[in-house]
């Protein structure tokens, strides 16, 4: 017998892409599914195009509440789930036809706790940006807590975000994704590989995560991107409890989300004292794990080193580059 799986899908004013997102749960070949759409707080199109999908599905339920961001969408999605697994899609993002299939056959066939796969980039015209020769799909199943905790840190395969995965749901009975947070994912998803006794991992590229034309990236710039930071710092503060053979990985993961912000104030022109001399001091205490730490190039190691010496002539530096 199928098990159910909850796919909750986090909705804000994406009616561009949100049918496609939609139609490519409900046609899935894992047919077994609640499929949970919030509406947080829409003023586009998809409040309606929810509700005229719903009319047509009987598996999908729509929740529309007041905008309250990525993070208290997904929880109400949660709070709403009822099936014995949960995975969640980003509504301007899709995914292949077999991807819940896939990775239910990871989890149920290998017992664990958790299943991975890989993503494709696609652009907003649905053309698939890296995608190869089709390799032979390998997988592997990681056991025990500290070598899924030192794999999820140390590798590329089990990636920071929620999607791509999925969870067993009583691993979500205490969690939840922090609200008003950027980065809700860095603060959480370390804290879900805590709990799992064993986790598997497949090549295979299920998961079309959409590259967007108005997708800011790297170009800017606020306070709320400090938030990557004390994420790292919190995970760090998590392993020196629970994981203490992790804390160099993740101290050398408050230095990488230090080098982003440093890029993201010197392209938009920002010399706040008080960030530059906060970041500074990051750099003081924590770059030596990153200098030692083989997933990080050279240049970016650099870059570090010369933030460290002199922040405001790198962030002056970043200002004048042109891409």
């Amino acid at each position: 017998m199928e098990d159910l799986i909850s796919v909750v899908v986090p909705i804000y004013n994406v009616e561009a892409f949100l049918s496609k997102c939609i139609d490519s749960i409900i046609y899935q070949s894992y047919k077994k599914l609640q499929i949970i759409l919030v509406d947080d707080g829409s003023t586009d199109r998809c409040a309606a195009i929810c509700d005229e999908y719903a009319s047509r599905d009987e598996r999908i339920e729509v929740i529309h509440k007041q905008n309250g961001g990525l993070s208290d969408a997904r929880n109400v999605g949660i709070e709403r789930a009822k099936g014995q697994y949960i995975t969640f899609v980003d509504s301007d993002d899709a995914i292949e036809f077999d991807m819940i299939e896939y990775l239910y056959g990871l989890l149920y066939e290998n017992r664990v706790d958790m299943s991975v796969c890989q993503k494709l980039d696609i652009t907003e015209d649905d053309e698939k940006l890296n995608q190869g020769e089709s390799p032979v799909d390998k997988i592997y199943v990681l056991h025990g807590k500290e070598v899924c905790m030192h794999d999820f840190l140390s590798r590329k395969d089990i990636t920071v975000t929620a999607w791509g995965k999925l969870y067993r749901m009583d691993l979500f009975h205490e969690i939840r994704y922090p609200l008003g947070k950027y980065h809700e994912d860095t603060f959480t998803t370390y804290k879900l590989i805590g709990l799992c006794e064993a986790i598997a991992v497949g090549d295979s590229p299920k998961y079309l995560y959409r590259h967007r034309k108005g997708s800011i990236m790297l170009q800017s710039f606020s306070v709320k991107h400090l938030d990557a930071i004390d994420a790292n710092i919190e995970k760090m503060n998590y392993m020196q409890r629970y994981y203490p053979s992790e804390v160099s990985i993740a101290c050398a993961d408050i230095i990488y989300s230090v080098n982003i912000c440093v890029y993201r104030m010197g392209k938009i022109g920002c010399f706040e004292k008080l960030y530059i001399d906060r970041l500074k001091g990051l750099y003081v205490r924590y770059l030596p794990c990153f200098l030692a730490d083989k997933r990080f190039s050279i240049l970016s190691k650099i870059f570090a080193l010369l933030s460290r010496l002199n922040p405001m002539f790198v962030l002056k530096t970043v200002s004048r580059m042109r891409f």
